[in-house]
């Protein structure tokens, strides 16, 4: 926790930060459905998005009460795998069963903005925004503020995100 709040670390040393949470959380987990969502989430991180899906697939059986996260987590990676239907279902699922989870409410921003629905994605975008503090949701109401023509607040937040995070590509 101490490292990923240092000012010199970038978004790819944040993700490996994340990958290692991930992997402790696995290794710390009691219930089996949570261990396997962890490892499925750090097999993601590392860029093995079809061993994520298989793990996912086997878990969804094993318990009910992780199934929004677990959904949400599938539409990111078919999201990422350009499945945008199957991305879109999963995001749905998630967000109907728990509108609260982070990987839904951005997958859902995403497909809503690239469907050109952007008052429908700003509201996804500042959704998850308050779910989780990170960068993701702050770029993407700025560019949707950018395509509403809105300038001078897409401007505001590139400027606010540039000084908040100067190493950040």
């Amino acid at each position: 926790k101490e490292i990923s709040k240092k000012e010199f670390t970038t978004f790819d040393f944040q993700q490996k930060i994340k990958s290692l949470e991930e992997y402790v959380a696995y290794k710390n987990a009691k219930e089996n459905a949570l261990k396997d969502y962890h490892l499925a989430y750090y097999y993601y991180l590392q860029g093995k998005n079809s061993l994520a899906l298989k793990v996912l697939q086997s878990t969804i059986v094993q318990s009910k009460q992780y199934l929004p996260k677990i959904y949400g987590l599938m539409a990111r990676i078919c999201y990422e795998n350009d499945e945008f239907i199957k991305a879109q279902d999963f995001a749905e699922r998630a967000y109907k069963n728990d509108g609260k989870v982070y990987d839904a409410l951005i997958t859902l921003a995403e497909i809503n903005y690239n469907n050109r629905d952007y008052k429908t994605a700003l509201s996804f975008y500042k959704k998850a925004k308050r779910e989780q503090n990170d960068v993701l949701p702050s770029v993407g109401i700025a560019k949707t503020y950018f395509v509403m023509n809105k300038t001078k607040k897409s401007e505001k937040m590139y400027d606010r995100l540039l000084k908040k995070h100067p190493l950040n590509e």
